[in-house]
Formats: C-alpha cells, structure tokens, sequence
C-alpha cells in the first residue's frame, strides 16, 4: 500500500470520513495526518460543520498568525524578523532540528528570502497556505518535514530551487562551490528515494577539479539531471540537448572510471 493510501486509511478510521474528504482535508495539510485530522474534527464540530470543506481563516486565525510573527521582530509592527529571532522560533519554539533538510523546506513554504531571515507576508501566506495559524499545529508540521522530504517529490522539487535563494549571499549571483556542497549534503541522501544521488560523492569530486562555484542554472539542471537521467547507466543523457558543459563532461567522466 502507498503511503499515501496509508495516510488516507488512517485518517478514515479515525475520522469515519468519506475518501474524498480524506484526500481533501490531507492535501489541505500536505499529508501531515494530526493537523487534517483536527481540522476536519473542528469544522465537524462547528454549528452546520457537517462533512464540510477546510474553512478559511478567521478573523482571530489571522491576528494569531501576526500576534507569533510580532514575537521574533525587533521592533511590533516590523515586516522582516531577522537571524537570531528566525532562529529562535525555529529552533526554540517549533523544535526543528537546524542540520535537518526540514528546516530548508520551513523556510521554502515560508518564502524566507534568504537563510535565517523571514517576513511578514511570506510568514501569513505560508501558513495559511497550510491552513495552520496556531503553534502547537506550527511545531507539528515542522516537525514532519523532514519526512515529507522524503515522500513529497513536489515539496522536495520546491525546496531544492529555493535553497539556492537562500543560500546566496547578495550581489553574489553564484555560490561558492564549499557552500554548494553543504547544501547538497543536506538535501541528497545516498539512495534511491526521491532525495537520492548515488553519484553526489563522485560529483562533488568532479566539481572540485572544475570549478570554484556554482550558478543558479547549474544547480536548477541537477535536479532535472537526476529525475531524467538513470544514474546508474547514464540512460536517458542525450548531449544534443541543452545541458550546461559541466554535465556533458561529467558524464564522460562518470562513464570512464
């Protein structure tokens, strides 16, 4: 059985929900179980809740989400919140662990600009986007992102084009291939799921005798390279295409050791 259809078993027999609002309210939630399971209860038990849809937010689910964002600014009213308070309810308050893959998924849902720094309208939109405005429901979901990393192909897609705005240090348009490198540690594991790059060793390596950096279309293309290309047998690589040098040569490296 799926996970996904693992995930839709669950939330029926603890709902006795229909299947359609099952998948409904879990995509609502992007797949984190508790957080459906109790906003389906909630609009369950609302007056005339019935079997209804996820409701949008309230007045007071609106001034929560401000109320906490107001609690890391310097300053009540700032827009941005910087390092140490974007850390502090990070670490302190959700709990998520700062060498964890998850946290750069937090920041992707959040549209952090760059790392460790939030603001305002990406803080609100993200978590509303998630229909989540309270913070025992925040700590649950940042709680699961690491896992969904490894299940969500679509959130890991997200997350990995986004790391690259978040790690870059303006004016810089390319990032230093050592800070490359500790992000894909991040990211990559060393199987076959859909974080796996059994060749990222060897690719590291390669990179090392090439280059001093990394810019933003080689670091988009890698993740097409991967869901394209068998990393095995290189089947599905076609150097007539569009594929930045790097990749060509590579490639032939790969294919020569």
């Amino acid at each position: 059985m799926s996970s996904q259809r693992q995930l839709v078993a669950k939330f029926r027999d603890i709902t006795g929900a229909s299947e359609s609002s099952a998948l409904k309210y879990l995509k609502a939630h992007r797949n984190t179980l508790d957080a459906a399971i109790d906003t389906y209860l909630t609009a369950r038990s609302a007056p005339g809740g019935g079997s209804a849809a996820p409701q949008g937010p309230s007045k007071a689910d609106l001034k929560n989400l401000d109320k906490i964002f107001d609690t890391y600014t310097e300053t009540k009213g700032d827009l941005r919140v910087d390092i140490d308070g974007t850390m502090r309810y990070f670490s302190d308050d959700l709990g998520i662990d700062l060498e964890e893959p998850g946290v750069l998924a937090l920041q992707t849902l959040l549209g952090c600009p760059s790392t460790g720094v939030m603001e305002k309208d990406g803080f609100v939109s993200g978590w509303r986007g998630l229909g989540v405005y309270r913070l025992e429901d925040m700590q649950r979901v940042a709680g699961s992102l690491t896992t969904q990393l490894d299940q969500d192909k679509e959130l890991f897609k997200r997350t990995y084009l986004h790391t690259f705005t978040l790690a870059l240090q303006p004016p810089s348009r390319t990032l230093p291939l050592d800070v490359a490198c500790v992000y894909w540690d991040l990211l990559f594991t060393a199987d076959q799921g859909v974080r796996g790059f059994k060749r990222l060793t060897q690719w590291k390596a390669f990179l090392q005798q090439k280059a001093k950096a990394v810019n933003r279309d080689t670091w988009n293309l890698l993740y097409d390279f991967l869901n394209i290309v068998n990393q095995d047998t290189f089947e599905g690589y076609d150097e007539e295409d569009a594929w930045p040098l790097v990749f060509d040569e590579f490639v032939e490296h790969a294919k020569a050791k």
